[in-house]
């Protein structure tokens, strides 16, 4: 395996927003590993909101290949239906973490949509004529599936109950990428315009495609959006750079208006953001609340007393729903590619304290 941090000291935690019945106050920065020992890359690409599963691709004896990932278990191969190739990729997964959803080659080594179900197993998600499809996010209740599905200039595609359904792509964009969909089908993404700007959309049954564009900004992408569709969280490009938001209702947020940061992934509840930031020298995993703002994770841990033991924490790509899990990848002590998850467990008493601790920090 590679090499994993594992730190269990006296410190209180700074993202709860409930009460902890357990009295210890810690901090468990761990790397995941990866797949057969190949110590090249892992990267989580999302959580689940309960914080007990993490999924994403690792390198393996056979390649890239799809994972999932808990504490009891460690990293798992993702089961792929009978008969095809090894390579595979995950990209998102339900909130109890019993669905997973991604990529892979099929049979006959097309690239073909599957989901994996616990208890039920792996299947295909079928092909569009074209031999090409992809799933790209899954409800947080499991039941909706969104992706691309066609070849050059791919549709996106709905599965769900009522079987596949084919919603096109915006007319504006030559691309069109869903990012994330919610329990009732609001589906947010971004699409590439001729010039190779991007700009975010959402799309809804009863209003079909739809975009935010302005000419406030240079461009934007939509990346997540919370399980009842109120929240959606993703960038903007201005011309000093791209700013972090979140979008709740008519509210429209710059998690902060000075950091050149990206927001890759909210809480199924809305009550949390992630993503990276930059300084100029290289990139920052980030946490964000309504209460406190936008706080680099590495920052917050060595606050707090925290040795990162040569770890660079550069992307976060899920937060639980308590807000006590985040997920990401950054390079490891030595100097692979490897996931992360950081658990914080602490009281609620001693939240507050770790908070002022953090607040005092300069931005990176």
């Amino acid at each position: 395996m590679s090499p994993t941090t594992r730190m269990h000291l006296a410190a209180s935690a700074v993202w709860m927003v409930g009460a902890f019945e357990s009295r210890a106050q810690s901090y468990h920065l761990r790397g995941i590993g990866h797949l057969d020992n190949v110590q090249s890359y892992s990267e989580i690409t999302a959580l689940s909101g309960n914080g007990e599963y993490a999924v994403g691709t690792s390198s393996s004896s056979d390649g890239f290949a799809a994972f999932r990932w808990s504490r009891d278990t460690g990293i798992q191969r993702v089961p792929l239906p009978p008969g095809w190739g090894r390579e595979s990729i995950a990209l998102d997964v339900s909130a109890d973490g019993g669905v997973v959803v991604g990529q892979a080659a099929n049979a006959r080594s097309h690239s073909e949509a599957f989901v994996w179900e616990e208890g039920t197993g792996p299947r295909g998600l079928g092909l569009a004529p074209n031999e090409f499809s992809e799933a790209k996010a899954v409800s947080a209740d499991g039941t909706v599936v969104v992706g691309l599905s066609g070849n050059v200039s791919p549709d996106v595609v709905i599965w769900d109950a009522d079987g596949v359904r084919n919603i096109g792509r915006h007319v504006d964009f030559v691309a069109t990428l869903p990012k994330a969909v919610s329990n009732d089908t609001l589906i947010v993404g971004y699409g590439f315009l001729e010039n190779a700007d991007t700009h975010e959309f959402f799309w809804v049954q009863e209003r079909g495609f739809e975009s935010w564009l302005s000419d406030d900004f240079l461009g934007s992408r939509a990346n997540d959006v919370s399980a009842d569709g109120a929240v959606v969280v993703g960038a903007i490009e201005l011309s000093e750079g791209w700013r972090a938001y979140r979008r709740s209702g008519e509210s429209f947020t710059l998690l902060d208006p000075l950091l050149d940061a990206v927001a890759l992934a909210v809480s199924h509840n809305g009550q949390f953001a992630v993503g990276s930031l930059t300084d100029g020298a290289r990139s920052h995993a980030f946490i964000w609340s309504e209460t406190h703002g936008v706080q680099p994770i590495e920052k917050l841990l060595l606050a707090n007393g925290v040795d990162l033991g040569g770890w660079k924490l550069l992307y976060a790509t899920g937060v639980s729903d308590a807000g006590h899990v985040i997920g990401g990848f950054g390079v490891n002590p030595s100097n692979a590619v490897e996931g992360w998850v950081l658990e914080i467990v602490a009281p609620r008493a001693a939240t507050e304290a770790a908070l002022n601790r953090s607040e005092t920090l300069a931005r990176p």
